[in-house]
This record gives C-alpha cells, structure tokens and sequence, in this order.
C-alpha cells in the first residue's frame, strides 16, 4: 500500500524528487495536513460514493515543463491550463457551451455585437474581483503588437482588432471591446459572428491580472507573481521537476472540481515514460502507437489502455495553383488510390480511424460515413482518373516531393504507406521530404509547399475554425493552402455570418460535399488518443475538447476523482 504522505516520484531521468503529497485549501504555502478524511473537496463538492478519501485525491501525470503560464500571449508554451484561468464561456465534453466567468451571453438582433454578464461573487486566488475590465484589459493585451500574442489573429472579427494587432493605423481604443460597468462587457463585431461564444472558450481569451503584468511583465506567472481566477491555483514549481496545482480558495463558480492536487512531472518526451508508469508513479501516460505492441502484449496494461478520438484530421492537400495538381482529376486519383482501413488499422495499429471529410468525430456536423464516397478507396477509378488526366500509369508526370512536418516515427511509416500505395495503384514515383519545423511553415503559408501529409487539431468548437479557417481561400500569407474554388468560398462566407443555426448547418453541409468532391484536400485519418489509464482514476475523458489542447487529453479534469482502488496501491 502507497501511503500518499511518504509518496516519491522519479523523472524520466531516475533522479528522486521527494514529492510530499500535502495539501493546500488556503492559496498559501501547498502545505496543510490531509490526514483527514472528509467526504467532501476542498470546493465544498461532495465526492461520488467510490471515491477515496480527500487526502488521495492527487491526480498525477507527465508533462512539457512549460516556458510560461500566460496562455493569452502562447497557447502552445504553456500547456492546458483551463483549471488555472477561467474564460467567459467553457465547452463541455459534448461540445456543449457552459458558463465560465460569464454567467450568461446575448447578441444583438444582426450578431454584431454581443453582451456578456460577468458572474458576481468570483475572486482571483488574490481575493480581487474577477470584473469585466480584467477581460477588456485581457483582449487589448493579446491583440498589442507589442506583446506578440500567437493566436491573436483569430479574434478579427472584432472591430478594430486586425488594425491594432497587425499596426495599420489602429489603436488600442479603437477595438471594440467594451466594460460597460464591473460585471458587463461588450464585444462589437464586424460582421455577425454566431461562433462568438464557441471562439472566447477558446484558451488565449482567459483573462490576466492587470495589477501584477503591470508590476511583473511577462513575469506574472511565475512562481509566487501568479494569480489565479480559475478553480485551481499554482502551488510548487520547482523548475526541471515538476509543478503543482491545488484549489483555488477564492473560487464560486460552476467548474468546481473534486481533486485537491493536480501534479504534472516534467518531462521532454511525455511518450517516453511507460517505466514510470508500471511504477505507480504516475496516473496517467500518454502513448504513442509505437509502445502499441508491448501494451497489448501485456495483460495488466492492455486493461488499462484507453482509446479516443482527438479532434486532429490528418490530410493531403496540394500546391493546386500548379501542374499537375491544378488539374482535379489527378487530386481524385489520388484520394481514391490510398486504402484508409489499412493505414489506421495496420499501419498506424488502430491508433487512427479512416477519414473522407475535414470535421473530426464528436463534432454535430461530422459527416464522414455520408461523404465518404467522394474519396472511396477504388484503385480502377483512380487509375481511370489519372489517364483521363493525360497521365496513364504515372506516365509523364513532373517529379512529386511530400513534404512531412517535422514528422515522428509513426508518422513516417504513415508517409510511406501512402508512398507505396500511390506507386502500386497509380505508378507515381514520390520523394518524402521531412522539413523542421518553421521551414515547413514559412513554405505552407507562402503556399510553395508542392505536396504533403499534414494535421490540423481543431482549436474551438465550432465549423469556421475547420471548414473556413483552414480551406477558404486567401492571399498569400493570410492562408494554409492554394485551393479556389468560388462556391465553396460562397457558402462558408454566408455560413460563417448566418445567425439562424440550421440554415447555418446546411451551408457548412454542402461547402463540406464540395471540398471533398472536388478534393481540396485528400482526407486520411481523424488521430486517436492512446492513454493508459489507472484503475483508480474515475471519470477521465480522453476525447479533446476544442480550445482545451494537451493535458493528457483530458477536457474536463474538474470532473477526474480518485476512487477507492487507490488506498490499495
């Protein structure tokens, strides 16, 4: 039996931490007795029947040692820190929206502008109010050149906020967003914007603490400068070991949780930890497709194995502006010559599930089984498409390079399948092109990437960030890909405005049949999640929730608990 106060961890590295499990229900010093064994949280949220008693509930798992705790300014350095800053609205599992810091939302009778009602009563672990104005502050912040937020662009529609972020006249005044007094704030638009709410669940809209960015700067988060306004606050940060998270006193709102410590391990290669896993040392770990084989091969793991989708697509897409893929039926041939079954099921050993559209599983609007037959596997039709082309066999075509993203072990074995299946159904000779990182970037939104195996992890609940964000066309620069094509364009522009939610769906429905059958982009396969997960850990959500990136996939960790099974281990 594992006795939580004489409990020790050891990184991937085997160095001992010496983790105390003590918690703290005060926002002082991580450190009160829990020897206790109460029957409710410190949020005052009684804990289900088989739960372990309060001094186990202590949810351990592996992470990136973030740089940084400022999600409003790096949504990517940062981790998932949805428990720490509450944004006004919150998704739930079911892509569901519920209120975070704001109560309650209204548009205007256009959309273009909408009202959000901030919660009474909710304080940051510093004991000041959590007000419109913390908001207000929050969003001028982030579109600030000078702060260099990574994700601003996504709030352009807000007036004023292209010109203010991008310094082409505007000013930090003129974005249109408004406390109109402590608890009301407003958002003018410039143009209706139904997926408002679903864009401000989104991480980079938390709000930030002006008080302490004024008197600390970028430093804000970091060690005792940090201020919460979410459920849980920053305990320890011991940087290279680990960091710790524990109620937040001062918190009233909905998302009350039941765990009274979370603690992230720092690790470079979450992957990588399996050992410490087996250990007990950890409650939850990550796989990688790769450790597959030895999981399943043992009885006790494979038990513990979780399977679920993510809200990733992974896809070809094309340099369509070019010879030879400004012609369709060459896309087409190609996106009915790769056996999807056999590159998620074999290939990437069940770790993904076959794809024919962009919008991933547990979205309202996922239409894969419908649209399928667009991009059927058919190895006769594809050969028929690429003659009609003028290129029987592969017979003159220009040399093809995939370019890959800076691709894994696994997604190198996906990018040969797709090699090999495209030269025995099609006799098309392709290179594979691994590029870093940025290089890959700079070439794709320059739109000089030939061909390529890409992702997209969708970040908000809602079709414009999968369907027009990603595949309406743009200038150069201002978009991922080349393809044009004129109703499409239509359709997702009046979706992206249309207030009325089914006239709505139906537009993104057809913009959808359209960019599969004229393949704008070859879609392969939605990613799947592969946890373990221990048998005392209750209620973990492995699907992703969109604008809830990372955290071992978990999309509501208010909702994990310890259960009973734990006092055994």
């Amino acid at each position: 039996m594992l006795d939580l106060n004489d409990g020790f961890l050891k990184s991937a590295t085997g160095i001992a931490l010496g983790i105390l499990f003590v918690i703290s229900c005060s926002g002082g010093d991580d450190t009160i007795d829990i020897s206790g064994r109460g029957s409710g949280s410190s949020f005052g949220r009684m804990l289900p029947d088989d739960a372990a008693p309060a001094s186990y509930q202590v949810f351990r798992s592996v992470q990136a040692e973030p740089k940084m705790l400022d999600l409003s300014l790096d949504a990517y350095s940062a981790g998932d820190l949805i428990h720490v800053f509450e944004t006004l609205v919150t998704v739930q599992p079911n892509m569901e929206l519920r209120p975070g810091a704001a109560e309650s939302w209204e548009p205007n009778e256009n959309g273009t502008q909408w009202v959000f009602r901030i919660r009474k009563g909710n304080r940051w672990s510093d004991g000041r109010p959590v007000t419109a104005h913390d908001f207000e502050y929050s969003f001028k912040r982030m579109l600030d050149p000078k702060e260099a937020g990574n994700y601003a662009f996504v709030y352009y529609d807000i007036v004023g906020a292209r010109e203010f972020n991008s310094g082409s006249g505007g000013d930090r005044d003129a974005v249109g967003v408004r406390a109109i007094d402590d608890y009301t704030l407003v958002i003018d638009l410039v143009k209706p914007t139904p997926y408002l709410p679903n864009l401000l669940a989104f991480v980079t809209a938390i709000p930030v603490p002006r008080w302490q960015v004024e008197k600390f700067g970028q430093r804000w988060t970091q060690g005792l400068n940090s201020v919460a306004s979410g459920p849980y606050q920053v305990g320890e940060w011991l940087p290279g070991q680990h960091i710790t998270f524990t109620p937040n006193p001062n918190y009233s709102g909905p998302n009350t949780g039941y765990l009274e410590k979370i603690l992230w391990v720092f690790s470079g290669d979450p992957t990588a930890l399996l050992t410490t896993y087996e250990n007990d040392e950890i409650d939850v770990h990550a796989l990688s497709a790769i450790e597959l084989d030895r999981i399943e091969a043992d009885d006790r793991l494979s038990s513990e194995l979780v399977r679920s989708h993510s809200n990733t697509t992974w896809y070809l897409f094309f340099k369509t502006g070019s010879v030879p893929f400004r012609n369709s039926s060459v896309r087409r041939a190609i996106g009915h010559a790769i056996d999807r079954n056999v590159l998620s099921n074999t290939v990437l050993k069940g770790a993904a599930l076959p794809a024919f559209t962009m919008m991933p599983p547990g979205m309202r609007d996922h239409l894969n089984k419908e649209f399928s037959e667009y991009q059927r596997y058919d190895p006769d039709l594809a050969r028929r498409l690429l003659a009609e082309a003028g290129y029987p066999g592969g017979r003159g075509l220009p040399k093809l390079e995939m370019w890959l993203r800076q691709a894994d072990g696994m997604q190198l074995q996906a990018a040969q399948a797709i090699q090999a299946m495209l030269k025995e159904n099609l006799g098309i000779d392709i290179t594979l092109k691994n590029q870093e990182y940025n290089v890959y970037f700079d070439n794709m939104y320059r739109y000089d990437i030939p061909f390529s195996l890409t992702s997209f992890n969708q970040d908000f609940a809602d079709p414009v960030n999968m369907i027009s964000q990603v595949w309406r066309s743009r200038q150069v620069g201002s978009g991922r890909h080349d393809w044009v094509n004129a109703e499409f364009n239509r359709l997702v522009d009046q979706a992206d405005s249309e207030m009325d939610a089914n006239n709505r769906r139906g537009l993104y429905r057809e913009a959808q049949r359209i960019l599969a059958e004229d393949t704008g982009g070859v879609f392969l396969y939605y990613q799947v999640n592969l946890n373990l997960v221990k048998p005392w850990v209750k209620d973990f959500t492995a699907g992703e929730t969109p604008g809830y990136p990372g955290f071992d996939r978990i999309s509501r960790i208010w909702d994990v608990y310890i259960g009973q099974e734990a006092l055994d281990r």
